[in-house]
């Protein structure tokens, strides 16, 4: 991974983590790296009375940043990974670069109404 493309895994999963703090949910969302070489946010104005699906907002995500021609970006989201088949699936950050080189990075969580947890970081190729 390049420095970019660490400094936009570390900025996404921050941000999820401060989401999930807050909110105990996070919306799918992103960032891109400008020509400056800092970290911007990249997002979708989203409605509270017609809130798309996951997948929805991912693709939109996707052709902000084709039409925005950002050469890097990351996109993060919520998923569910099951480590050991004998486990239950467990929430994840997944932080995934425009890059299909590089692997996906994981953040698995445990969240309760007053506790939330994480575990260790770890990628998986794609």
């Amino acid at each position: 991974m390049t420095v970019d493309q660490e400094a936009l895994t570390e900025h996404c999963l921050e941000i999820a983590k401060e989401m999930l703090a807050l909110n105990h949910e996070f919306y799918p969302f992103g960032a891109f790296i400008g020509k400056s070489g800092i970290v911007h946010p990249m997002g979708i104005e989203i409605e509270s009375k017609n809130i798309p699906n996951n997948g929805s907002l991912i693709e939109q995500l996707v052709a902000l940043a084709t039409l925005e021609n950002f050469e890097t970006y990351a996109l993060c989201y919520e998923v569910s990974v099951q480590m050991e088949a004998s486990e239950n699936p467990k929430d994840a950050i997944c932080v995934e670069i425009n890059n299909v080189k590089l692997p996906k990075v994981y953040l698995p969580f445990d969240k309760s109404e007053e506790t939330l947890t994480f575990d260790q970081v770890f990628a998986v190729n794609q």
